[in-house]
């Protein structure tokens, strides 16, 4: 099993930055974090954790399993990963412009955004759209808790960047 924490440069040769290989691997984010090339998890159950207040960025990756998004403002970039979802904690902001294969859960004090996609979402904290970040996609459910918040942005034109649902969306009150 790797434990990886990255606030620099890591580069590779082929568009491999890095490997974990085998394993239950862990790769922890810090500002400044950048990768030259794909990050590979490798087989077994991998995850990345974004966890810097002062935020970042993460584009391609492939084989992790989970995503946790511990403090900060986020950027997601890269396609298909994190199977398993994910969470984005009390405090901590997921712009989401990827996407994401599995469901995504936003605690209490969280903040989901972005014009990505998520397999499924469930909202305790906000749901923040706006026409700079696109329209957010949900690609199952998309369930908002009854203390949560939509914070759906609106141009003066009467423009807006709509959430795209394909199952069933439960408001509950949001």
């Amino acid at each position: 099993d790797d434990n990886v924490v990255n606030g620099g440069t890591i580069s590779g040769s082929n568009g491999l930055a890095l490997d974990l290989g085998g394993g239950n691997d862990s790769l922890t984010l810090r500002n400044g974090s950048r990768f030259g090339g794909v990050v590979d998890g490798g087989s077994g159950d991998d995850q990345v954790v974004m966890d810097d207040a002062a935020g970042g960025s993460f584009g391609d990756s492939r084989n992790f399993e989970w995503l946790e998004v511990k403090q900060g403002a986020w950027t997601l970039t890269g396609n298909g990963d994190f199977s398993d979802g994910g969470a984005v904690r009390n405090g901590a902001t997921l712009i989401n412009q990827g996407s994401i294969a599995g469901d995504l859960t936003v605690d209490a004090g969280g903040v989901y955004a972005g014009g990505g996609s998520v397999g499924g979402l469930d909202v305790n904290g906000t749901l923040r759209t706006d026409t700079s970040l696109g329209r957010a996609t949900v690609v199952h459910d998309l369930n908002m808790g009854s203390g949560s918040t939509l914070a759906y942005g609106v141009n003066a034109d009467g423009s807006s960047a709509p959430v795209q649902v394909g199952g069933t969306a439960n408001l509950n009150g949001a």
